[in-house]
């Protein structure tokens, strides 16, 4: 759970230790997305995909886990 919240947060490709990589050609939620799978500051290599129209996080993949982000809301404060 503490490598999710890491990643879910976007430090994890700022540590100093992570090896980053592209992945192409992924779809989640039926939308296109982007992704990067880190290594190197993590035992098992996670994997960040992005919505290629929004660039708001789409899924995290980790172990033999998908974790989807979907529903995005904009607040009554206006910020997201």
């Amino acid at each position: 759970m503490r490598v999710l919240c890491w990643a879910w947060s976007l430090r994890i490709p700022l540590d100093d230790k992570s090896k980053i990589d592209a992945i192409s050609d992924i779809v989640v939620d039926k939308k296109p997305v982007f992704g990067l799978r880190v290594t190197g500051s993590v035992k098992e290599s996670i994997d960040l995909f992005f919505d290629r129209e929004s660039n708001r996080i789409a899924a995290i993949d980790y172990t033999d886990t998908r974790h989807v982000c979907s529903g995005w809301k904009k607040p009554k404060e206006g910020h997201l």
